[in-house]
């Protein structure tokens, strides 16, 4: 899928645990789905995200699973590459801020696009001064 350039739009950043509530079928679901709809084709992940997802789908509900939920993916959002800015942007971020390095790279990229980032996760908390957050619970 390809990105729209100009940013005259919200894009929205999908983070792994929004795409694992939805193949596990957690509480979260329907959620995640209307999020999804709402978001109008406007969204991006990371390849960081499709590893995060591929393994703790693949973990949980096996790999032929874990195939189908990221080709989905990769099918239906614009999955961003990971650029040399983003790369120092998320050592920034890791050293400053204490991320993970997967959680580094996602804040990193949601900086780079302007994305607000849809996440349970609040790991994120700890950058909620540099990037849009909307939970979903």
């Amino acid at each position: 899928m390809n990105l729209i350039e100009g940013f005259d739009w919200m894009i929205f950043l999908f983070d792994s645990w929004a795409w694992i509530e939805y193949a596990l079928d957690s509480e979260h679901k329907e959620k995640v789905k209307q999020e999804y709809l709402k978001a109008d084709n406007k969204i991006i992940t990371t390849k960081i995200n499709l590893y995060e997802v591929y393994a703790k789908v693949g973990n949980k509900k096996g790999w032929e699973k874990a195939d189908d939920t990221v080709d989905n993916i990769i099918e239906n959002v614009y999955v961003t590459e990971l650029d040399l800015d983003v790369i120092k942007d998320a050592a920034h971020l890791k050293n400053e801020k204490g991320l993970s390095t997967a959680d580094s790279i996602v804040a990193a990229t949601a900086i780079k696009y302007r994305a607000i980032l849809l996440t349970g996760d609040h790991d994120f908390d700890l950058v909620k001064d540099k990037i849009k957050i909307k939970y979903i619970y």
